[in-house]
């Protein structure tokens, strides 16, 4: 990735679906250039395999709980980052769900539901909730 700066060694990232695909690599690439790393995940178990790996490649790696569906779950994860840290340099919205494939006209309302749920709102409550620090 390579950011050519050390203005950004320590600095605070936060990846919601930072446990897995594209989200943990983006954690591992920017773990790599000396930023502290937040796996934003909801589940405990996978997010805190995530952050051994991290460790375990001498990256600086905690895993928060966050739920972009939970309002209380943002709010807490927010919380506990200003208190943690005092501050957030980078927020990464990358946690999302993916619609199955199938004609619109078999596609049930609720599954439209829950993907606007979690990759639309979910992005302007978790951005919301962390903007101020």
């Amino acid at each position: 990735m390579a950011l050519n700066s050390t203005s950004f060694q320590n600095a605070i990232a936060l990846i919601t679906g930072g446990n897995k695909g594209i989200g943990f690599e983006v954690a591992r690439q920017l773990g790599d250039e000396g930023l502290i790393v937040l796996i934003a995940a909801r589940d405990k178990i996978r997010g805190e395999e995530a952050v051994r790996i991290l460790k375990n490649e001498n990256i600086q790696a905690k895993w928060i709980e966050l739920d972009v569906t939970k309002q209380e779950t943002i709010d807490n994860a927010a919380q506990q980052v200003l208190n943690d840290y005092g501050r957030l340099h980078i927020l990464i919205n990358n946690a999302g769900i993916l619609l199955e494939s199938e004609p619109t006209s078999e596609t049930l309302m609720t599954k439209m539901r829950e993907t606007f749920e979690t990759n639309f709102f979910g992005v302007f409550a978790v951005t919301k909730a962390f903007l101020p620090l």
